[in-house]
């Protein structure tokens, strides 16, 4: 049950405060999380702070201040704080997605994306533009861009290019996010608003990769000497 009145102060209270909060404001939602009779105040302060994270990161103070950039540092944050909490169990009540969760962090590399969009839109847009999507596809040594941004309501087309520096920086991402297997994707979806909040989804298609790998399979039959290239967990 969401009590409202608890959901607005505890998300004006990030608000007004940049985004910090006190470590003892954390643990007192997560003793609520262990009584039954306080439910209530557990699920309306934890989806302020999911909401809250939409927008901007959040600084916890504490002797060893941490910061919570996405969904993936707050499930583990919050499971230092009580190991029997899994985040995900409260997707569908707290309405958040979990695709941005299945892969460690790498912070320098969103940095770089959030400059590879911004780097697209145009300079008599960098003033106006409120949120911008680039698709990246991708297949071994392969990369290609495309996307779009809004500038109010109207929906424009960014015209990315992509040079070496560029591609071998998401080339090695996939590398690193792939190579053990536990997670496959040739798709990557990037949502960045103008305050800087981020979401990113990675998606493994298969109707894609089915198309892609039937053509490998057809050119790799009229030509002998051609080796397909392959994913880093083929290796």
């Amino acid at each position: 049950m969401l009590i409202r009145e608890i959901y607005d102060e505890f998300y004006s209270n990030l608000d007004q405060n940049n985004g910090q909060i006190d470590l003892k404001e954390i643990k007192r939602v997560m003793d609520a999380f262990q009584i039954a009779s306080l439910q209530g105040f557990f699920t309306s302060s934890l989806k302020a702070i999911i909401d809250y994270l939409k927008k901007s990161s959040i600084k916890v103070k504490s002797a060893n201040s941490e910061i919570i950039y996405d969904f993936y540092d707050l499930s583990i944050f919050l499971n230092k704080i009580d190991s029997g909490f899994v985040l995900d169990e409260y997707q569908e009540t707290l309405g958040f997605k979990t695709s941005e969760k299945k892969i460690s962090k790498n912070k320098q590399f969103y940095s770089f994306l959030g400059e590879v969009i911004t780097s697209y839109i145009p300079d008599e847009s960098k003033n106006n533009w409120n949120s911008a999507t680039l698709f990246v596809q991708l297949q071994p040594g392969t990369v290609s861009l495309n996307g779009h941004f809004f500038e109010g309501d109207e929906k424009k087309w960014l015209s990315p290019s992509i040079g070496y520096e560029k591609s071998d920086k998401i080339l090695k991402f996939h590398n690193e996010t792939t190579k053990d297997e536990s997670l496959r994707w040739n798709k990557l979806v990037i949502n960045l608003s103008n305050q800087g909040a981020f979401e990113v989804e990675y998606i493994w298609d298969v109707k894609y990769q089915k198309e892609v790998d039937s053509h490998n399979l057809e050119f790799e039959k009229n030509n002998s000497n051609y080796q397909r290239p392959k994913w880093p967990w083929e290796k």
